[in-house]
C-alpha cells in the first residue's frame, strides 16, 4: 500500500527503481512504468499525491500524469487541477482534459472553468 501512495516517477534514475527521498517507497523510471502498464494492459498511469506548482504534470511522453488537486501543501501555494475523463462512444477512446484553478478563485469561478475552459492533454 505504501508504494501505491508514495512512489514517484523520475527521469533522472537509470535503474528501474531507486529509494525515494521521501523516506518511503521508491522512484520509478520510464522503463519500469512501461513494463507495468504492459503487464496490466493499461495505456497510462494517472496519479496524485505529489505537489507541483502547475497542478498538472505529464511525464514519460504521456505514460504518466500527475494531478495535484489542492491549492496548498504546507506553506506552499499552487494552482490546483482536476482531470476530467470523457468516453467517446464512436471511437471507444477515453480522452482527458485538465482543468486548472488558482487559490484566488472561488467556487463559482471553478464551476465556470468546468463548463467552459478545458485544456486538452
Amino acid at each position: 500500500m505504501t508504494d501505491i501512495l508514495w512512489a514517484d516517477p523520475s527521469k533522472q534514475i537509470t535503474s528501474k527503481y531507486s529509494p525515494s527521498e521521501r523516506g518511503a517507497s521508491y522512484f520509478f523510471n520510464r522503463r519500469a512504468l512501461k513494463e507495468k502498464l504492459r503487464e496490466l494492459n493499461c495505456r497510462a498511469l494517472i496519479r496524485g499525491h505529489e505537489a507541483n506548482t502547475s497542478g498538472f504534470m505529464k511525464v514519460f511522453n504521456g505514460l504518466c500524469y500527475t494531478v495535484h488537486s489542492s491549492p496548498a501543501a504546507g506553506d506552499e501555494y499552487y494552482v490546483a487541477a482536476i482531470l476530467l475523463l470523457d468516453f467517446d462512444d464512436t471511437t471507444k477512446l477515453l480522452t482527458g482534459h485538465a482543468v486548472y484553478h488558482s487559490t484566488k478563485g472561488n467556487l463559482e469561478h471553478l464551476r465556470e472553468d468546468l463548463s467552459a475552459n478545458f485544456e486538452e492533454i
